[in-house]
């Protein structure tokens, strides 16, 4: 379905094999493929720990897709320019046992 609305709008669809996507480390540029052991590993659900960095696991993943796709000058360019991602810890206020990470773009010029 989402490949025919695609079409629609005139958006090109890569289908990629997501194998390994989401235990190697993306930003540290680690193969995308089977190792005896890897630079990063999930420490917590949803909480990747690459060689020196805490990433959400689902944009950790998704970096690795989009590596397999464009290549690996998206991630060293983004690194040139210092943009970097940063872990923020939100608590909600009405469920204060309940906390969520999300990610912050941040550039410095």
């Amino acid at each position: 379905m989402i490949t025919y609305k695609a079409k629609l709008v005139g958006i090109t669809i890569h289908e990629v094999d997501e194998a390994y996507t989401s235990k190697c480390s993306s930003l540290d540029l680690e193969p995308i493929k089977k190792h005896k052991q890897y630079v990063g590993n999930q420490i917590k659900r949803g909480l990747f720990k690459g060689s020196s960095y805490l990433l959400n696991a689902d944009v950790n993943g998704a970096l690795n897709i989009l590596r397999k796709v464009v290549g690996d000058d998206f991630i060293q360019n983004l690194s040139d320019r210092g943009c970097w991602f940063q872990l923020v810890r939100i608590r909600d206020m009405f469920q204060t046992s309940h906390e969520q990470f999300v990610l912050k773009t941040v550039t410095i010029s």
